[in-house]
C-alpha cells in the first residue's frame, strides 16, 4: 500500500489499518496535518499511528479541551487539536518552535484552522467522508 495513493477505507478498521501503515514512514520531526470535517476519523487515525508507535492505546485520546497531549512509544508523539481556537494569536501562544525544538512526530488535527501559522507541515492528510462509515484518505507531501 503505497501512503501517497488516494485511499477508500470502507470502515473504522481498514482506517485503523491505514494509519498503521501511516506510522511506519513517519520520523521524531516530522509534522503531519490532518484536516476534515467533524468526524471524520482524525482522532481515531491518531489512535492508529500511536498504537503501531508502541504508545499504550487507552492513553491516547483528543486533546479537543486540552488543545495538547504527549504520549510516549517508539518515539515521543505530540498531539494537538487546534477545533477551538479562534484567533491566530491562541495558536501563537502553543509555541510551536518549542514542540519543534523536541524530537517528536507531531500530529495536528484540524490543521487547515492554522495551515499558514505553521513553520512547516511535512504531510497533510485531507480526510472525506462519504457516507457514514466510508472516508477518503489524500495524502500530500508539503515539504518534499
Amino acid at each position: 500500500m503505497n501512503i501517497f495513493d488516494p485511499f477508500t477505507s470502507h470502515s473504522p478498521e481498514e482506517t485503523r489499518i491505514w494509519g498503521k501503515t501511516l506510522a511506519g514512514i513517519l520520523t521524531p520531526g516530522m509534522v503531519v496535518g490532518l484536516c476534515g470535517t467533524l468526524g471524520t476519523g482524525k482522532t481515531l487515525l491518531v489512535k492508529a499511528v500511536c498504537e503501531a508507535l508502541e504508545v499504550p492505546p487507552d492513553t491516547v485520546t483528543s486533546p479537543t479541551f486540552t488543545l495538547v497531549n504527549e504520549y510516549q512509544g517508539k518515539y515521543k508523539i505530540i498531539h494537538m487539536d487546534v477545533y477551538r481556537l479562534e484567533r491566530a494569536y491562541e495558536f501563537e501562544l502553543l509555541d510551536m518552535n518549542l514542540f519543534l525544538s523536541q524530537d517528536a512526530i507531531i500530529l495536528i488535527e484540524w490543521a487547515e484552522k492554522v495551515r499558514h501559522l505553521l513553520p512547516r507541515t511535512d504531510l497533510y492528510i485531507e480526510i472525506t467522508a462519504l457516507n457514514e462509515t466510508k472516508r477518503r484518505f489524500t495524502c500530500k507531501r508539503e515539504n518534499p
